[in-house]
């Protein structure tokens, strides 16, 4: 180990001699008069001038922090970093859930929102496409207020890219953020792109698991739409009727390839909220059991209060002048 090792901010350590210079100037000064700097009256030698130097060194070094020995610091309850990723494709307008896929979707973030505790929420919305809605954060407020505008319109392009929404949320997390992460994937799991299970196995690798919600049933259900103010079944391009099925499979795969797991939303009341008391409270908790850390202990207060004594023993013999 260097002696610089021995700082947490050795970059103080030059005000050091701050004290030692002082005290040259302070001896060529003296030698000028013809006196010794450390003379302070006839009667006796006061070392004034060589204690408040000292002073000023010891307090220069207290501000470059010297360490040693080792504490364990105790972190606390951590808090999550969770991206969720909400498919507003059309067909998550789909009524086999109440009052659609979408709605209860929504729903449902809104119950896990309540439940966060200093937790970090970002929304990805995605369709045939993905962008950011919200970046991480703890505003509560501001991210139901942006939750509650999503709608197929949001994202432009048709279509359900899953493999776009996960890595549109890989590129959201902070790379230095120490909080545990996770990604929670709202859909109804028809990958048209086919490109999900490697975007989720990717994010698996970075320690990043994926929590896959499906929403919708296998048997399917026609889609919803309105057109001039009139509700009507979404059609195919060769006039037949768009059925609508979720991808319980697939979901499952992909969650699984991360390292997370899937949550059939058909057959939970609260997809969500199992997951927060499930998955997620355990990826808490294991990042609880080692958010103890060892870290040198700071020892500035030692030559801060040496260098404090000194300079006040220093104004304590400077010699007074008669009145």
């Amino acid at each position: 180990m260097t002696p610089l090792a021995l700082f947490l901010l050795p970059e103080a350590l030059p005000l050091v001699l701050c004290g030692p210079l002082l005290w040259l100037v302070l001896a060529r000064r003296a030698r000028g008069r013809g006196r010794d700097p450390v003379e302070a009256s006839s009667t006796r030698p006061a070392p004034g001038p060589a204690l408040s130097c000292a002073g000023l060194s010891l307090l220069a070094l207290a501000a470059a922090q010297p360490a040693w020995g080792t504490a364990v610091r105790d972190v606390g309850t951590r808090s999550l970093d969770l991206v969720l990723c909400l498919d507003v494709s059309r067909s998550m307008l789909a009524r086999d859930l109440v009052p659609d896929r979408l709605g209860r979707a929504k729903d449902e973030v809104l119950a896990l929102l309540r439940r966060a505790r200093g937790d970090r929420l970002a929304l990805v919305l995605f369709a045939g496409e993905a962008r950011l809605a919200v970046p991480l954060t703890s505003d509560g407020e501001g991210f139901a207020t942006l939750l509650g505008q999503a709608e197929p319109a949001s994202v432009p392009v048709g279509g359900t890219d899953l493999g776009a929404a996960l890595e549109r949320a890989h590129a959201a997390f902070a790379a230095e953020a120490e909080a545990p992460r996770a990604v929670v994937l709202l859909t109804d799991g028809e990958d048209h792109e086919g490109r999900g299970l490697a975007a989720a196995t990717k994010l698996g690798e970075d320690g990043i698991a994926v929590y896959a919600v499906g929403l919708g049933s296998a048997l399917g259900s026609r889609v919803t739409v309105e057109v001039g103010g009139e509700e009507r079944y979404l059609e195919a391009r060769d006039g037949s009727e768009v059925v609508s099925r979720m991808d319980a499979a697939g979901l499952r795969r992909m969650a699984e390839a991360s390292g997370g797991s899937f949550v059939d939303g058909s057959r939970s009341l609260h997809p969500l909220l199992e997951l927060a008391d499930g998955p997620l409270l355990a990826l808490r908790a294991e990042a609880d059991r080692h958010g103890d850390a060892e870290q040198r202990v700071n020892r500035y207060a030692w030559p801060l209060l040496l260098g404090f004594v000194l300079l006040v023993l220093e104004l304590a013999l400077r010699p007074r002048r008669d009145a």
